[in-house]
């Protein structure tokens, strides 16, 4: 192959990987928000079975065990999504560098450890399954007040859904783009550090992701191109990647950019 031609397939083989990682985490993203929309339905309706005007001594007590079960069993369910996710996505962000690689005949290619996914993996279940945790407590204070008279059971149902939305919803789908994201770019973040040995020509370059409340200091890093084990300069946080583990949170959740890999053919 030409230089043209080889730089041609390194980036429609990149485009697909990236591609491939993006369908990946808005599918997983999409089984969470089913998972918590079953919940706010399993809820809604349990409230709405209630007799009116049985809240007494037993009632209430019955309907917060039955809350704090479901919540617990959401709990799992969430860590078991996000756990099954982690090798996936692993696998993924390593393949953002070995596919590219691959198209244009590069051989001997890294075998990336699996050592870390075991640790993220427990990570990522400790901080999913204490959204549920955090939010039963909330949704038991609305019980009692709907016990004493002091809210409507339309208006209880209304402010249990807002806590599922914006504890549950927004607070899951937060983690899982910052966590997700993080384990991929460590994962290419690997892989480039052992290809570099093999293809010393390789570098990395800070692209922008673009959302709407962007990062000003992430705007202005777009573009940047760094040797493989250099640092890229980030509003004065020196990054060796998007979502470094060491950069600061305000560095870090929501952010949409990528380490793009850079090779001169």
């Amino acid at each position: 192959m030409t230089p043209a031609e080889k730089r041609r397939e390194f980036l429609k083989a990149q485009n697909k990987a990236y591609r491939e990682l993006q369908l990946f985490q808005s599918s997983t993203l999409f089984d969470v928000y089913k998972l918590l929309k079953a919940v706010k339905k399993t809820i809604k309706q349990q409230l709405l079975l209630a007799p009116s005007g049985s809240w007494d001594a037993y009632q209430l007590p019955k309907l917060q065990q039955f809350i704090t079960q479901i919540m617990t069993e959401l709990g799992q369910k969430l860590g078991l999504v996000g756990a099954s996710a982690v090798a996936k996505v692993w696998t993924l962000g390593a393949n953002l560098l070995l596919a590219p690689l691959a198209a244009v005949k590069i051989q001997s290619l890294p075998v990336l450890s699996t050592t870390p996914i075991l640790n993220l993996k427990a990570f990522l279940l400790e901080r999913l399954t204490d959204i549920p945790r955090a939010i039963v407590g909330k949704i038991n204070a609305q019980l009692g007040l709907l016990s004493i008279g002091a809210l409507d059971r339309t208006t209880a149902i209304k402010n249990i859904d807002g806590m599922l939305d914006k504890g549950g919803t927004v607070r899951a789908t937060r983690i899982l783009t910052t966590e997700l994201s993080r384990i991929s770019e460590m994962a290419h973040n690997e892989a480039r550090l052992q290809a570099a040995e093999k293809v010393p020509s390789l570098k990395k370059q800070w692209k922008h992701g673009k959302p709407k409340n962007s990062r000003h200091s992430h705007v202005a890093a777009d573009g940047q191109i760094r040797a493989v084990k250099e640092f890229f300069e980030v509003g004065g946080i020196k990054m060796m990647h998007p979502h470094d583990p060491r950069a600061p949170a305000a560095h870090v959740i929501n952010c949409t950019c990528q380490a793009r890999d850079y090779l001169d053919f």
